[in-house]
């Protein structure tokens, strides 16, 4: 199965399941000295997308991020959604698969952690050298923070991408060009 790992201008993990064992680790950034960025997303805003590309074929398990609540005393908090999209001339296209973490299950306001997201049973296979998105979005009114890297080098394999209602396109944050 393939395990991804994103963040925000800085990781993108990705790892392969073969048909017998365990998991095996396809795309990666981890150095943590480098997260300095965040991408916000809010519902009503937009949201975020790390594109990449699998080097190995295989079904995906997992999605980690590193991510942490923004909000700051919200009654009725919305859900985190994470997503796989197939990517078409370099976006985002279509979603393949979501997931919805509640909100109690991403790291707090300043205490920024990995999240895994389960993707097990979504049955999407990928094939080596194709381009996916990790996307990152929230329900409604409540803020999250993917963290990431303003430092070069950047993650080779992919990108990081935006989409905002208002403008209704993707587009490379400033933070990004």
């Amino acid at each position: 199965m393939l395990r991804l790992l994103a963040i925000f201008l800085a990781t993108v993990f990705s790892s392969l399941k073969p048909a017998v064992g365990a998991p095996v680790l396809d795309q990666s950034w981890t150095d943590t000295s480098r997260w300095t960025a965040t991408s916000s997303v809010v519902g009503d805003w937009g949201f975020t997308a790390q594109t990449f590309t699998t080097g190995f074929s295989g079904t995906i398990s997992t999605v980690e991020i590193y991510v942490q609540r923004q909000h700051i005393g919200q009654i009725n908090p919305a859900s985190l959604a994470v997503s796989i999209w197939s990517v078409s001339e370099g976006i985002p296209s279509t979603e393949l698969a979501n997931r919805v973490v509640p909100n109690g299950e991403v790291p707090p306001r300043n205490q920024p952690d990995w999240l895994v997201v389960d993707f097990s049973d979504a049955g999407l296979y990928t094939s080596a050298g194709q381009e996916y998105a990790i996307v990152f979005s929230s329900e409604g009114q409540t803020w999250y923070d993917w963290l990431g890297s303003r430092g070069e080098p950047y993650y080779s394999r992919g990108r990081v991408l935006t989409y905002t209602y208002a403008a209704n396109d993707w587009h490379a944050p400033l933070a990004a060009r």
